[in-house]
């Protein structure tokens, strides 16, 4: 109880506000899907990230990396891979160190966008097809479930970015049975990676 008020004394006397939920929600076939929500509110920025799990009969939920460390917060890196001929944007939304050296990879997605020079806004559709043979918002990846990076087979996400802000929404179907849905709007990083 300390602790709480503590953390609540520390909130309000740097007058940023912040919101956790956490919810598990039961659907008609008996699957319970596990939901953790959190929101950061400063006077000219608020971020937010909510994330949706829903896990098939047989599947026992494996723990969250989302839940683990309340204090770690979550960045979003947009690489531009791009080589002759070929456009690659990898997307990588995690947790712990913005240098990725202490992180935890929380979603990884890489996307073929309509410009070389930069991820290109709009709607990507989920592709079998390696990123020399994809078309224009195509994309594959993969999501963590516990310790596991578990490869996405289906599903879609859209990306709106302006400035330094990016919001990422996706629905997604992993190789497990597990869809997921997710969204974040915060700020990002961008890096080139095209002369590496």
């Amino acid at each position: 109880m300390k602790v709480l008020t503590i953390i609540i004394a520390l909130i309000t006397g740097f007058s940023v506000t912040a919101q956790i939920k956490t919810t598990t929600t039961a659907t008609a076939d008996g699957s319970k899907s596990a939901s953790f929500s959190l929101e950061l509110g400063k006077p000219s920025t608020t971020i937010t990230a909510q994330v949706n799990f829903e896990y098939p009969n047989g599947i026992t939920p494996e723990p969250l990396v989302y839940k683990k460390g309340g204090n770690r917060k979550t960045y979003i890196l947009v690489a531009n891979e791009t080589v002759a001929g070929m456009s690659k944007f990898e997307i990588d939304i995690f947790t712990g160190n913005k240098t990725l050296s202490k992180s935890t990879l929380l979603v990884w997605l890489s996307a073929t966008s309509p410009s070389k020079g930069s991820l290109t806004n709009g709607t990507y559709n989920y592709s079998t097809k390696g990123p020399a043979e994809r078309q224009e918002y195509e994309f594959s990846g993969t999501v963590k479930l516990g310790d596991v990076d578990v490869p996405i087979t289906g599903g879609s996400f859209s990306v709106s970015s302006w400035d330094k802000r990016i919001a990422i929404k996706y629905n997604l179907t992993l190789n497990n049975g597990v869809k997921t849905t997710g969204e974040y709007n915060s700020d990002y990083e961008k890096e080139d990676r095209r002369k590496l």
